[in-house]
């Protein structure tokens, strides 16, 4: 396949709807994008889907005025505007997959925690410790918790 170069006649002329300008884009495009679409792994009914979105939105973005700000790198574009198109197919199929999972029950025992140990696991006391004795308990790092610098925590 031959690569066309792009020119800024040939944009205006897209923008215009000029019918030659129109069958060469549609036509020289459909392969190409046909091509990067099934190496995406894309199933073949949605090829063609994505092949109409992506012709839509650059048709829609030369006809806008300042939509194509670099007519001699149009091919770049269209491939860009393929590739949001192409994300967008896969974020729709990742939504509509976590939606039809269903969520795993969780156990109300598993909610139902234990404070002193959690906090014992947190602080690093155990049931051997001397809590409350002179010395006893972890420094915090910060008084933030307490008010005070290096205060002693009661645990």
């Amino acid at each position: 396949m031959d690569f066309f170069a792009f020119d800024k006649a040939y944009v205006q002329r897209l923008r215009d709807g000029d019918p030659a300008t129109e069958h060469h884009f549609f036509v020289y495009f459909d392969k190409l994008l046909q091509i990067k679409l099934r190496a995406r792994a894309v199933e073949s009914d949605k090829v063609e889907d994505l092949k109409q979105d992506t012709f839509i939105r650059v048709i829609a973005a030369v006809r806008k005025e300042g939509g194509v700000r670099q007519p001699e790198r149009f091919g770049s574009f269209v491939n860009s505007v393929c590739n949001n198109v192409l994300l967008e197919y896969y974020r729709s199929l990742w939504k509509n997959q976590r939606m039809d999972e269903t969520p795993e029950e969780i156990p109300s025992k598993a909610l139902d925690l234990d404070v002193d140990d959690g906090v014992q696991a947190v602080l690093g006391t155990g049931a051997g410790d001397p809590v409350g004795a002179a010395g006893a308990g972890p420094r915090l790092a910060s008084g933030a918790f307490l008010g005070g610098k290096g205060q002693r925590c009661g645990v």
